[in-house]
């Protein structure tokens, strides 16, 4: 399928999925920033199928940029992931303000356990709830409480690579530390 990238309503690229069904385009952002890319169905036959466009946050930041991550339930969300799906989680009493004061000079990533399945209504919770914009890591790997862990430590190890301020983790935790 073809896929389109816009800025906005001006479009950036384009290419046809490959045979994982993946598409992707290479920009080079004029400086540090966040920026957002809607992906959309180009052609006309495959959009009978009612595929919404995806939004992608594309953060630039220097290495040297202090980062903070963050894990989502009982940290962020005053409850599990249940009651996001249900729609009646709130956030954690002052999260909000915390995590705008930290995003005042720290970039923000959030980490969770999540299957990657859930990513877009985790970010929906987010944005509903005012919180940073920051990308948001799932667990591609496996089901809901399966090998948790070990994907966050992975990732955070994976972050330090590309991130060498990355300062803090903050979860609900001891392992999360």
């Amino acid at each position: 399928y073809l896929v389109g990238f816009y800025d906005l309503d001006h479009k950036v690229g384009q290419m046809r999925t490959d045979a994982d069904g993946q598409a992707w385009i290479e920009i080079t952002p004029q400086q540090a920033g966040q920026y957002t890319l809607l992906a959309r169905l180009e052609d006309a036959d495959v959009r009978k199928f009612a595929v919404e466009a995806a939004e992608i946050l594309i953060e630039v930041r220097p290495a040297e940029t202090p980062m903070v991550v963050l894990d989502l339930d009982w940290t962020l969300v005053a409850e599990g992931f249940e009651g996001v799906l249900s729609g009646q989680a709130d956030p954690m009493p002052y999260s909000l303000r915390v995590v705008e004061r930290l995003a005042a000079d720290h970039g923000i990533i959030y980490l969770t356990g999540r299957p990657t399945a859930f990513s877009e209504l985790s970010k929906q919770w987010l944005r509903k709830n005012n919180f940073p914009l920051g990308p948001v890591l799932t667990h591609g790997e496996s089901a809901l409480g399966l090998g948790v862990q070990q994907y966050k430590t992975g990732q955070v190890a994976a972050l330090r690579g590309s991130f060498p301020n990355l300062r803090y983790g903050i979860g609900d935790l001891m392992t999360d530390v």
